[in-house]
């Protein structure tokens, strides 16, 4: 299916994810300041300082920081001034966000995910901070918007809900309108930078 039978135009939707890719390397002391702004916001890492999933997901967010895109999730996360958690977990069939308890839980590997390329849909392989932010983009959504329900169009059924489609492509229904609308804070935007 392509985005243009959508009424999106690719081109469209390529620019303004292009325009919020990073432009310029912020210095590695302001990325430690805002990695431990995190640490001591209501973002957690549930496990002890001195185990290997508390450093396994702290590497992660690092990675996640050294990205235009992760720097702007992070900071929204932290204004919205709620209790978030992160944890490592191998034992989940995949990793999720969990609404009910306001964690994320991130498994070793990366996952699969449908995005699109040269305007068709196409299902690729994810990293692990990719992964994250996927999540972390979920968690988002629910503390910005608790209660929130995403109904609408979806640009492939394989996308499984409104809230995946806005997670990981940012097409947004605009119901005044007849339209989709891209909210530039998506997965598709982490795999740019």
């Amino acid at each position: 299916m392509s985005l243009s039978n959508l009424g999106c135009n690719w081109s469209a939707y390529e620019r303004r994810l292009d325009s919020h890719v990073i432009l310029k390397k912020k210095s590695e002391e302001k990325l430690t300041e805002l990695f431990r702004s995190l640490l001591h916001s209501k973002v957690q890492i549930v496990h002890p300082e001195d185990s290997g999933e508390y450093h396994f997901i702290a590497g992660l967010l690092k990675d996640l920081i050294h990205l235009k895109p992760g720097r702007e999730l992070i900071r929204r996360l932290m204004r919205t001034d709620k209790e978030l958690f992160v944890q490592h977990q191998n034992l989940r069939r995949s990793s999720c966000y969990n609404s009910a308890d306001n964690t994320v839980t991130i498994k070793d590997a990366g996952h699969s995910y449908c995005g699109f390329v040269n305007g068709e849909i196409r299902y690729q392989r994810g990293t692990s901070v990719v992964t994250l932010a996927h999540e972390l983009i979920h968690a988002l959504h629910d503390l910005e918007n608790p209660g929130k329900t995403h109904a609408g169009w979806l640009a492939d059924p394989d996308l499984q809900n409104p809230e995946e489609q806005h997670t990981i492509t940012g097409l947004v229904p605009n119901y005044l309108e007849g339209r989709l609308d891209l909210d530039p804070l998506c997965e598709n935007l982490f795999y740019k930078t």
